[in-house]
């Protein structure tokens, strides 16, 4: 899996003893290079040949790591490979949402193995850690494997540093500590990460970003938000709260949205917005009630009943999509000219549109867009769908879990005996 080694902040709950550090680089080094020889491994991680070839048998005898084959030499024995056992294992990546949780279970370089989906009858954290707990039962008794940990995208501020979900406003949250709420629950390894990074981590290594090393993921629902990777890595922020770009002003004297502010992104081109707008118009009388309902309950009710008046060729509400396109369009043209990407992904709500909705925002994009960043840039739909943000989750927590800074793993390594030294130039 490609990978960007610095992706993921520290492990929550790392214990602060590191007995071993050189298994933990030959493992770090097979995750991150692919097959190697033994030969290889001591090359690159300035072991002595003999350390090398000890801490490989151990990695073998332990499953995290496999014979793959021969390599090739122009002369003498061929020496046999080796490479970072992805199926040892698995994680669990979660995506939160109002409504429900989706979850995916990964291999240990998160490519998913099995999807689930679970309901949320109400938006408590309470709720959610009884669903998680009751998941994680059901996960560990559908697979025979070690559950390393699980990985958290919500919809809100994460601070990091403070392990603290600062605002998830439609999940009504504020300085929620999920992570130890969790850890304490389930007693695992936890990651949190805002939906958006997450989403744009998942759609980099598999979905629509592979190969792209700037990329900027917008995800447009009842929030709208975008996740940025500048150089291969997320752009975090200083304190993780990057890319909220739903609070970004479009129209300054526009209606108020949920932060107190007027005119952001979400308040003109959210699901939320989008049918709070055709309902405008249908009390207004330039739009008909929705199909099948009485007068006196003429207002759609939400994003399917909307996806149904668009995809029926309602005027009114393909001419809602079209100004709210125009909206999101005008914030990816601030995106672009700020970060000079050179993929747009856009996720959510416009993956089930119709056409109109992705042309409003390309378009205005264009108009708004400075040339020269534009002339770099491609907007793109994700690849993912609805389990982007769960397998980018379970990435993230991946990638801390086998950094080798990371003792909940190395610690799982100490009884390899006492870790032996790099070799001296005497000793080569």
């Amino acid at each position: 899996m490609e990978r960007p080694v610095n992706s993921a902040r520290r492990m929550v709950g790392a214990r602060p003893a590191n007995p071993a550090p050189n298994q933990m680089r030959v493992l770090h080094l097979l995750v991150t290079r692919g097959a190697l020889s033994r030969a290889d491994i001591a090359r690159q991680t300035s072991l002595t040949k003999a350390t090398a070839s000890r801490i490989i048998s151990d990695l073998v005898s332990h499953n995290l790591v496999r014979e793959v084959g021969l390599g090739r030499l122009s002369r003498g024995r061929r020496p046999i490979l080796y490479e970072f056992n992805t199926s040892s294992a698995i994680a669990l990546g979660i995506e939160v949402r109002q409504k429900e949780c989706r979850a995916v279970v990964t291999e240990l370089d998160a490519t998913p193995l099995r999807s689930y989906q679970l309901p949320l009858p109400d938006k408590s954290v309470t709720t959610l850690l009884a669903a998680l707990e009751k998941l994680v039962a059901t996960v560990r008794q559908e697979f025979a494997l070690e559950l390393v940990g699980i990985g958290v995208g919500i919809p809100g501020i994460y601070d990091y540093p403070r392990q603290m979900v600062v605002l998830a406003e439609h999940l009504e949250w504020t300085q929620v500590e999920l992570a130890r709420l969790i850890r304490e629950r389930l007693n695992l390894n936890v990651y949190i990460v805002n939906r958006a990074n997450a989403a744009a981590l998942g759609e980099k290594w598999y979905g629509a970003g592979r190969g792209c090393d700037d990329l900027v993921f917008i995800n447009i629902g009842s929030g709208i938000k975008a996740g940025l990777v500048v150089g291969g890595n997320l752009f975090w922020g200083s304190n993780g709260s990057a890319g909220e770009i739903g609070h970004m002003t479009i129209v300054p004297d526009g209606p108020v949205c949920v932060c107190g502010k007027r005119g952001c992104l979400e308040a003109l081109a959210s699901t939320t917005a989008i049918v709070a707008r055709f309902n405008a118009l249908v009390r207004a009388g330039k739009a008909q009630p929705f199909p099948g309902r009485s007068e006196a309950a003429a207002e759609l009710v939400g994003r399917e009943e909307l996806l149904a008046a668009a995809q029926a060729g309602d005027p009114a509400m393909l001419g809602v999509l079209r100004e709210a396109g125009t909206y999101i369009g005008i914030a990816v043209a601030n995106l672009i000219n700020i970060f000079n990407p050179k993929r747009v992904i856009l996720g959510g709500l416009v993956s089930q549109a119709p056409p109109d909705f992705l042309d409003a925002i390309k378009r205005a994009a264009e108009l708004h867009a400075f040339a020269i960043p534009w002339q770099a840039a491609e907007i793109v739909l994700a690849d993912l769908g609805q389990d982007a943000v769960a397998i980018g989750a379970a990435a993230l927590l991946l990638s801390a879990y086998l950094e080798p800074s990371n003792n909940t793993l190395s610690l799982a390594l100490s009884d390899f005996g006492p870790a032996s030294q790099p070799q001296t130039a005497a000793s080569r």
